[in-house]
Formats: C-alpha cells, sequence, structure tokens
C-alpha cells in the first residue's frame, strides 16, 4: 500500500490540472489607470482568482480596447500574487496587466467572435498618508477588538479599508460611522453551470484564509494612487509608532533607513490583554494598560510603498519592482502587537499609573513605555465621543459572544496547534450552527459566465452587496 504525503497530492492535482483542456477563472476586478505613479498610462490591471497553475497554461489574457477612434487589441500579462507553487490552496489570487487605448471607452475580453464586457473602475484619487487595509471579516462580533483597532489606527493617523464578509449589525452599524473608515463588501467566488471544473468543486474551500491576498492586492490597487505608505494588518494586530508620534513619521523614517525597501515587515509581538464584556465598562485605554508581552514572536505584518509593488499578500509582496527589496525591521525598533491572548474580567480593575513596557522578548533591560500617556488620554477621549454619536447603538452591543468562541476553537485546531498545517485553511473549514434572532449583515454576491473564451470559462464578479439578516452571520 502506498500512502501519497499531502505535497505528493498537490503535486498530482496540479499534474492534472495542467494537463486538462479547460481552465475556470473568476474576475473580481479591473482598475483602470489612465495616469500612474506606478504603471504606464492607459493601464488595466485585472484582479482574478484561478487554480496555481494558470499562469503557466496561460501566459496573457486577450483583450479589445475601444475609443473614439475605434478597436484595439491588446493583452494582459498574468503574474501569479503568490509565488509558491505548490502552495497549500489549489486556488489562489492573479494579476493580469496591460496596456489599453487612451480615453478608452469599453474594454472586452474575447479570442474569437465573441466577447464579455469588463466594466473598469477607478482607484481611490483622494490622498492619504497612510491607509491601513485589513484582511476580510466574517462572524465578527468581537466590538471590544474592533473598536480598539478603529481607534488606534485612527489616533496615530491612518485612513482604515475593511472588507467584510458578515457582522453583528449593531457592530456594522458603529463602525461605518467613523470618517476614516471605509467599508466594503467581499465576495465568496460562484462558479456558474458552465464550468471546467466539476460541479462539486466549491473554490472557496481551496482559497488561503477568506481568499486575503486578493483582499490585500484589491485594496493596494485601490490607493496605489493616492497613498504614501499601506499597511496590511489583521485586526488583532496593532501598531504603536515608537520611531515617530503618527504613522506617516515613523514610516518615513523607516523608509529612509532602508532606501531600497519596498516593503517592511512589522514582526509579531504576542500580546495577551483584559477587558471587559459589558460596554458600559468598556474602555481602550485600559485595554492597552493591561497589556502584557508573552515573549514570543511570529512572522510579521507588512508596510509597502504603494508605487513600488504591484500585489500584496499579508506576509509578504511577491510583486516587488526591480531594484527593490523585502526587510524585516528589528523588533527592537517596533514590532506588531497581535493581541492574540484576552482574558474577560467585569471587576473592578485596580488604577495603573504608568502604561506597560516595550519589552516584546521579555528582556527585563526596557525600560520605553509602550505608549505614551497623552496618546492613551486622546485615545479615550476620541472613543468616549465617537460612541456618544453612536449611543443608542454602543448601548446593545453584546456581552456574550456567540462565533468567537466558535471560531477560536475551530483555528486553534486547524491553524495555530499545527493540525492539517500542510493544507489550505480557512473559516469554510469550520463547522458552525446557524442562530436565527442574531442581526447581521452579510454579503450576496452575484458571477456571470462567459463560455465563449478559448479554453478557460470567465466568471465575472458582477455585484456583491450587504444584505441584512434576522437569521444570523454567514460565510
Amino acid at each position: 500500500m502506498i500512502i501519497l504525503s499531502y505535497f505528493d497530492r498537490q503535486h498530482n492535482n496540479i499534474i492534472h490540472e495542467y494537463v486538462a483542456r479547460n481552465d475556470d477563472v473568476a474576475i473580481l476586478s479591473a482598475t483602470y489607470y489612465s495616469t500612474s505613479k506606478s504603471f504606464e498610462n492607459d493601464t488595466v490591471v485585472f484582479l482574478l482568482n484561478a487554480h496555481q497553475v494558470l499562469h503557466l497554461k496561460h501566459s496573457e489574457l486577450q483583450g479589445i480596447s475601444t475609443n473614439s477612434s475605434g478597436p484595439m487589441k491588446t493583452t494582459f500579462r498574468i503574474y501569479p500574487v503568490v509565488q509558491q507553487l505548490p502552495f497549500y490552496c489549489k486556488w489562489v489570487p492573479f494579476i493580469a496587466v496591460g496596456r489599453v487605448s487612451a480615453s478608452m471607452t469599453s474594454l472586452q475580453l474575447s479570442t474569437g467572435t465573441t466577447a464579455i464586457t469588463i466594466p473598469v473602475r477607478q482607484p481611490y484619487t483622494e490622498s492619504h498618508d497612510v491607509v491601513a487595509c485589513f484582511s476580510p471579516l466574517f462572524l465578527n462580533e468581537r466590538w471590544q477588538l474592533l473598536l480598539l483597532t478603529a481607534e488606534v489606527y485612527s489616533h496615530y493617523g491612518a485612513a482604515m479599508h475593511f472588507y467584510v464578509r458578515s457582522m453583528i449589525t449593531d457592530l456594522f452599524s458603529i463602525i461605518i460611522r467613523y470618517p476614516n473608515v471605509r467599508v466594503n463588501p467581499w465576495p465568496a467566488l460562484q462558479l456558474g453551470s458552465k464550468r471546467a471544473a466539476a460541479q462539486s468543486f466549491d473554490p472557496n474551500f481551496e482559497l488561503e484564509f477568506r481568499n486575503q491576498a486578493a483582499a490585500m492586492t484589491d485594496c493596494l490597487l485601490l490607493y496605489k494612487e493616492s497613498a504614501q505608505f499601506i499597511v496590511f494588518p489583521d485586526t488583532d494586530d496593532i501598531i504603536i509608532p515608537r520611531l515617530g508620534r503618527t504613522y506617516l513619521d515613523e514610516f518615513q523614517r523607516v523608509f529612509s533607513m532602508y532606501p531600497e525597501a519596498a516593503v517592511v515587515a512589522y514582526n509579531m509581538s504576542q500580546s495577551g490583554i483584559t477587558t471587559t464584556t459589558a460596554a458600559s465598562t468598556y474602555s481602550p485605554a485600559d485595554v492597552l494598560m493591561s497589556l502584557r508581552f508573552k515573549g514570543e514572536t511570529r512572522w510579521g505584518k507588512i508596510v509597502v510603498k504603494p508605487e513600488r509593488v504591484d500585489s500584496a499578500w499579508i506576509h509578504r509582496s511577491y510583486g516587488i519592482r526591480d531594484g527593490y527589496e523585502q526587510i524585516s525591521l528589528p523588533i527592537e525598533m517596533n514590532s506588531a502587537l497581535h493581541l492574540r491572548f484576552w482574558n474577560f474580567d467585569n471587576s473592578t480593575l485596580s488604577e495603573k499609573s504608568q502604561p506597560p513596557i516595550y519589552d516584546p522578548l521579555l528582556t527585563t533591560l526596557a525600560n520605553d513605555p509602550l505608549v505614551r500617556s497623552d496618546d492613551l488620554e486622546q485615545i479615550q477621549k476620541n472613543f468616549k465621543n465617537n460612541m456618544k454619536n453612536a449611543s443608542n447603538i454602543y448601548e446593545r452591543l453584546p456581552a456574550v459572544s456567540i462565533y468567537y468562541p466558535l471560531i477560536e476553537q475551530c483555528y486553534n485546531r486547524i491553524f495555530y496547534n499545527g493540525e492539517q498545517h500542510s493544507k489550505c485553511k480557512g473559516p469554510e473549514l469550520c463547522d458552525l450552527p446557524q442562530f436565527p434572532g442574531v442581526r447581521c449583515v452579510n454579503v450576496k454576491s452575484e458571477f456571470e459566465t462567459f463560455e465563449g473564451y478559448d479554453r478557460i470559462f470567465l466568471h465575472r464578479l458582477v455585484d456583491a452587496r450587504f444584505e441584512h439578516s434576522g437569521l444570523g452571520c454567514t460565510m
């Protein structure tokens, strides 16, 4: 009896897909840069999902761009966002980049007599010093974390971009009130009935962590022309500037120290915090005061200069432009606080007069505070003002978590404790019950399928929108 390892099975799958006649490609977006500091003028960048061998079988997509002078043939070169082969997940994101007609009025993909029309979007134009692009949120209810994250990133000068698959309604209603926040629906993939894959195949089970590399790249493409720096954290990763008073000050200093850097990775410091379950006694300043380092570090979260990279993953970028590199910031300078360990205590907390010391490696030699006292005071003041404007909603935030303990248990099983560590990991592997009566905002998405492209079934995202439900949150 021959037992195949997981990578043996992945190699077999790669060979099977490589020799398969047809392929499925999901089109998530097409961004049109009429002028750009990153690309040549009149460039379109597609964001795609497909099997990890797509670029080995199809080096480019064929298209037609049209302006007032007529149609012009164009090609879009395909690049993988995650350049690991084999990757744990069979499906990965790609970008496809190509020049189009000046002042383009329409864009189509075609290899024959029929074509699919592709609507294009424009990148954001309003200027930002720093943008934080967060990993997609699902079954999101831990308001103590999300509000802390929003207040800290706001205080230090970041605009925030959240991708949401599902979230409890009251928390959603609060977070969209922040003036420096954008919240976009993040769709699950759907393949049409006309497809290359078997009808039973669901690509969402073969996407890494809610398709997060695609979300990170989507956010990069949207802010590529307007942000000086972009940081890519999870909501439980907080960076407190230590090399400047704001994110802009810190990142400018870091990139001046490493002039050849396109990407700087902030190593994660494993941390524990204490908070309350009741909205009436919650304080983001108290949460920060309670932080305790565990003396452990993990792989980093990245900050990029957007004109130097064309794609992003949460831990690194494979799309770094020639002449630049990714570097890791020494943890003695700063790190991202990974708020991994939570303790809920509704008793009266003892007053602490001094903030905790920044000592992620528990050397006992450090003496610099993690956060300045005046910053703590301002964070708390801003929080009270923000919640005053949403007082009726804030008071309804739940004291009991329904989804978080189940997700934590599932993630401990499939990720943190190493079980099935070599397999594709994501929330779809978590078998969660429905909770009728729980008010949630979920995402509804629609795709259309085009079968007229040679050897590829194109599945284009037509719409992704938020829908309110009283039957609980969905994946």
